[in-house]
């Protein structure tokens, strides 16, 4: 339980940074890589069941840099797991 907790918490900080080093690199001609990224989405759509009115929808951005996080992320996860066991 206690590594599964890590590898998500190494995963989130993970991508939060990423995201920071993204938006942050935007402006930076030679760094602007960065900040690429794709979006997928599914557009909000309501379902009205008279009592009940529910709205769905998805949107999901990945820029580089949190994929290059991540994936640093994943790689100093068994080298903490050893530390924190």
């Amino acid at each position: 339980m206690k590594n599964t907790f890590l590898l998500i918490l190494l995963l989130i900080a993970g991508s939060v940074v990423g995201a920071l080093i993204a938006s942050a690199t935007g402006g930076v001609e030679s760094l602007s890589w960065l900040s690429y990224s794709k979006e997928i989405a599914i557009s909000p759509f309501t379902v009205n069941l008279v009592i009940a009115s529910f709205t769905f929808g998805i949107d999901f951005s990945m820029s580089v840099a949190q994929v290059i996080f991540l994936v640093i992320a994943v790689a100093v996860y068994p080298k903490l797991k050893k530390v924190i066991a």
